[in-house]
């Protein structure tokens, strides 16, 4: 079911001022930055080779990222699984003693879909599928 990682996550407060390290000092390449409004992120992803590095950051102070990163500080928020199809691959959590953090999958980039793992059973590690 989990085919290989798609991406690392990381929550920042500032996409363009991430930018400056992610991009200027570790010249990874840009791959796509897109600004989902319904999921209340903008997605930034840069090339790593074999995984793609996503930057997450908040649109709104009372985003789920926002209170992560005033908790915590900016840094890794999850991993993220390549999946044939989110909802799918939802519905086969139980198999592996998994549950998703939610009933049904969020909107991803390029129009996809994705869930979250209960990071309960991932022994503390937010997982996130997407397909």
């Amino acid at each position: 079911m989990f085919q290989k990682l798609d991406h690392i996550a990381i929550a920042v407060k500032n996409t363009e001022e991430a930018l400056r390290f992610y991009q200027g000092t570790m010249g990874l390449p840009l791959i796509l930055s897109e600004v989902l409004e319904e999921v209340g992120v903008r997605l930034t992803h840069l090339d790593m080779g074999n995984v793609q590095l996503q930057l997450v950051e908040p649109l709104h102070d009372t985003h789920p990222i926002a209170k992560f990163i005033e908790e915590r500080g900016e840094g890794m928020h999850h991993l993220c699984w390549k999946v044939d199809d989110a909802e799918k691959a939802m519905a086969k959590l139980p198999d592996f003693g998994l549950q998703a953090k939610a009933g049904e999958p969020h909107p991803a980039p390029k129009g996809g879909k994705a869930a979250f793992i209960d990071p309960t059973m991932t022994r503390g590690v937010l997982w996130e599928m997407t397909g």
